[in-house]
């Protein structure tokens, strides 16, 4: 919302540190295509990319200075064996509410890890006002939904 962000996440029996180094990264999750080929670098060679089909033009392309590349999707199928494209930025505004995009990817993402369903449920109950509680729920759902294994 506004910038670019970048988050890290490691997890498992032993973790020696919390960077991830490049050519080393199960799954890049990104929320933007230009974005996500930005970090295309780190993706392991049996790695997975789950990337919003989402376009926003950096302020050199609102400027003129520049041209959003037309070949983005390509480049990132170049580098990645498989690529998931996600519709998540449309369906949270189908949903009524685009801050769902961020758990329609984890939705997404959930289909390739082996936690429990319950687990995400427990977290979003934990993590989310009350009021928005059924939302991400339902925005969790349609992310597992968009995604064919």
């Amino acid at each position: 919302r506004g910038g670019s962000v970048v988050s890290q996440l490691r997890f498992g029996e032993y973790i020696f540190s919390p960077l991830i180094e490049e050519t080393s990264a199960d799954f890049i999750i990104g929320f933007e295509k230009l974005e996500t080929l930005r970090y295309i670098h780190f993706l392991s060679p049996k790695g997975r990319v789950l990337v919003d089909s989402l376009q926003i033009s950096p302020m050199p392309v609102l400027t003129g200075a520049m041209e959003y590349p037309k070949d983005v999707m390509e480049r990132i199928r170049a580098r990645a064996k498989n690529v998931y494209v996600i519709d998540a930025f449309n369906k949270a505004k189908e949903l009524g509410e685009t801050r769902t995009q961020n758990v329609i990817m984890l939705g997404a993402v959930s289909r390739f890890l082996k936690f429990p369903l319950e687990l995400y449920k427990m977290a979003i109950e934990k993590n989310v006002k009350a009021k928005f509680v059924r939302l991400n729920l339902k925005a969790f759902n349609e992310g597992r939904k968009l995604v064919r294994k």
